[in-house]
């Protein structure tokens, strides 16, 4: 099994800590809201609250259910490190996907969203730097809509 790593960043003009909340513990009544043809719901399938060890569940209009654990979440650090169970990007290529996620203040009243993602590869399968590469276009945008979203509605996960 191979190990691949990836690393990228985005800026986004919103607080991290509101980003944050968006992308995780508010993210059933945001992602919704921001891309109603993409995502229908998210919510917690295993556990009893939205914190480590449970099994979060995203449906995804038309597509494979987005399905992840997390690992550990601290919401004053703004850092969620969690693996991919199932959904689009595990496919036939890879046991799981595992991410640390940090939104950290840029110092201009907005936030850097760095992402460490560690791609195992099932078998002998060769992840693909490309499909890699796109994944994170896909997380990029979608982060940028939501902090869009955000600084349209001031009062979303203030």
């Amino acid at each position: 099994m191979g190990v691949k790593n990836f690393v990228s960043e985005v800026k986004l003009k919103v607080s991290p800590s509101r980003i944050f909340k968006a992308m995780t513990t508010e993210s059933n009544d945001v992602l919704p809201k921001v891309a109603p043809g993409v995502f229908k719901d998210t919510k917690v399938v295993e556990g009893s609250s939205y914190g480590p060890g449970c099994v979060v569940e995203t449906t995804i209009v038309g597509g494979t259910n987005f399905k992840y654990k997390i690992d550990d979440i601290d919401v004053d650090k703004c850092l969620i490190k969690y693996t991919e169970l199932g959904g689009e990007r595990i496919g036939n290529t890879f046991e799981k996907v595992y991410h640390e996620v940090i939104s950290e203040a840029s110092g201009d009243g907005g936030t850097v969203i760095k992402f460490n993602s560690k791609y195992f590869a099932k078998g002998d399968a060769e992840p693909n730097d490309d499909d890699i590469k796109l994944h994170a276009e896909k997380s990029s945008a979608i982060y940028g809509a939501v902090s869009e979203y955000l600084i349209a509605n001031p009062n979303i996960c203030a």
